[in-house]
């Protein structure tokens, strides 16, 4: 953010996360992700753009494939792992997504308040909504078995299967 306002470089703040998450902790690979964005974005970092060039896909459909593991419905989870599929998403970054969402799911549940700063209002809101629905021993399992699809996602020659094994085991 501080490279962005000195350069004066026009930017969602959304995106900001996202960036820092695909570069892994790494300064050097998050300004290289960030030149790049900007090149994609026309010279400015959005949200939409950014997921776009990391393969990362919609946040809606994050939310549905979320909002499914939290119902425990295996149907759905598999119908929003298919959609991700056909829209040519990355799994492993998917995967990561989702254990992110449902960090945050879990901050939001047993964290103080305004734990989560990099979430809008509108956001929080949403999340605290959606950690009603869920314990946080659930919340825990579903993390745990996430991290672990993630790990396998990224050793196995099939990683859509790793991914559908991983969510209908979370939604059991």
């Amino acid at each position: 953010e501080q490279i962005l306002r000195a350069e004066e470089v026009s930017f969602e703040p959304a995106a900001l996360p996202l960036l820092a998450r695909a570069a892994e902790g790494s300064l050097r690979d998050a300004l290289s992700l960030l030149d790049a964005a900007l090149a994609y974005g026309g010279g400015r970092l959005d949200r939409p753009a950014l997921a776009h060039l990391l393969g990362a896909g919609s946040v809606a459909h994050l939310r549905e494939f979320v909002d499914a593991l939290v119902a425990a419905d295996a149907a759905a989870a598999l119908e929003s792992i298919d959609r991700v599929v056909r829209e040519g998403q990355e799994l492993v970054w998917f995967t990561r997504e989702v254990v992110e969402a449902l960090r945050q799911l879990l901050v939001v549940k047993v964290g103080p308040p305004g734990a989560l700063a990099e979430l809008t209002p509108g956001e929080a809101e949403e999340f605290r909504s959606r950690a009603e629905r869920v314990s946080a021993e659930e919340l825990l399992f579903l993390l745990r078995v996430f991290l672990e699809t993630e790990g396998e996602l990224r050793r196995s020659p099939h990683p859509r299967v790793e991914l559908e094994m991983g969510a209908v085991r979370a939604a059991r």
